[in-house]
């Protein structure tokens, strides 16, 4: 079996494998998105007598992070034909993955799991969350008039406005894809018969958006795609116009990540809700991520952090964390015996990634000795960590 980066001129077979693997048809609308997705990633191949059997493309994304732009690696399409399932490809195209991640300096890795146990192997952990809200239309919100207007657009005619706005939602957020031009073409492509609605504001800028459409699987369901508002008028005014449509359909569904708590907002909150796990994440380069992460201003500190990674083992060890006013610096302990015990602050890979993702709440980890330390030191180093619950608005 032979290991390599997977070149453009073997899209046909990239193409039947996936198509294969998850029961997918390879029509036009395939073909497309999954074109853009290869043209934006590192695609990693295992070729056996000059076929591909197996795959995984990592694309090219960054995440917001409190206002600091990560770039991420978003793992897709994993697959294998089933005559070769089981057989090691899998983990040998992760590692390699994982590891041209690091060179590429792809601090954060992505990806939505058949399995959550399968990727758990592989340092990946369950971070993000999803709420879908049934509204029938007898309980959509009542608002009053506001002076604002919503119209209908072509999404391509608005397209820097809609990503101006989402820009500014979620700059400041925990995991929101930074979308480029590529991700919005897919976005309002997702559906054939995407819908667009902008709303404008009494000086006649655009404060919010919604995508939606008509769903043909749930007959008589209006299915709300993203919505973003920057203003409680522009919240109103695009829940004003989905109500418009009650007289049309039966009831109303809605994805919204997991933190927006949507029905407490309706007159009668008891709308059905039902929360899922969604995507993983890990951490892919510790030390590199550790320096770039945003920490609050604090008074300078040194703190230990222990990491055990079972799979990219670059991360294992003991790191020194200097964070000083003018900067700071991350270096690897060589001698760990000479740090006293109780200086540490230690977990998996795993763990790391939900504390600093915002996906556990610390003191339930430290109650549960998945974050081993010392109560004061882990309160100090805590305090220097910003807020945040962990949002995703894109699948890959």
């Amino acid at each position: 079996m032979d290991y390599q980066q997977i070149q453009p001129d073997r899209f046909k077979e990239m193409l039947e494998l996936a198509a294969y693997a998850f029961d997918l048809e390879p029509d036009e609308e395939f073909q497309k998105m999954l074109h853009s997705f290869a043209l934006h990633s590192a695609v990693y191949g295992a070729i056996d007598q000059d076929h591909l059997t197996s795959q995984l493309l990592v694309l090219q994304m960054s995440i917001f992070l409190h206002e600091t732009e990560i770039p991420m690696g978003g793992v897709s399409y994993v697959s294998s034909y089933p005559e070769v399932r089981g057989s090691g490809n899998i983990t040998e195209l992760i590692g390699r993955a994982l590891k041209g991640m690091k060179e590429k300096g792809q601090l954060l890795s992505f990806l939505s799991p058949f399995s959550y146990a399968f990727y758990r192997k592989y340092g990946y952990e369950h971070v993000f969350n999803q709420t879908t809200y049934t509204i029938a239309n007898k309980d959509l919100p009542h608002f009053k008039e506001v002076k604002g207007t919503v119209k209908r657009v072509k999404g391509t005619q608005v397209l820097s406005q809609l990503a101006d706005l989402y820009q500014k939602r979620y700059q400041q957020a925990v995991g929101p894809v930074v979308r480029r031009e590529w991700n919005w073409e897919l976005k309002l492509e997702q559906h054939k018969h995407q819908q667009v609605a902008l709303y404008l504001d009494e000086d006649n800028q655009a404060q919010g958006y919604l995508l939606y459409h008509f769903s043909k699987s749930q007959k008589s369901t209006f299915v709300l795609d993203e919505m973003v508002y920057l203003t409680h008028d522009a919240f109103k005014g695009l829940w004003q116009f989905i109500t418009s449509h009650r007289s049309s359909f039966a009831a109303f569904s809605y994805v919204a990540n997991d933190g927006e708590k949507l029905a407490d907002l309706f007159e009668n909150p008891r709308i059905q809700q039902k929360t899922q796990p969604h995507m993983m994440a890990r951490i892919v380069d510790f030390p590199a991520f550790i320096q770039t992460y945003p920490f609050l201003e604090r008074a300078q500190a040194t703190f230990y952090l222990k990491v055990k990674d079972d799979f990219a083992e670059w991360n294992n060890g003991l790191w020194k964390v200097e964070l000083r006013t003018t900067g700071r610096k991350v270096t690897k302990v060589q001698e760990e015996e000479k740090v006293p015990a109780h200086h540490w602050i230690e977990g998996t890979i795993q763990d790391w990634t939900c504390f600093l993702l915002h996906s556990q709440d610390i003191k339930k980890m430290a109650f549960h000795e998945r974050i081993l330390a010392d109560k004061a030191v882990l309160q100090d180093f805590v305090e220097r960590v910003p807020n945040g619950h962990p949002e995703l608005y894109d699948a890959f």
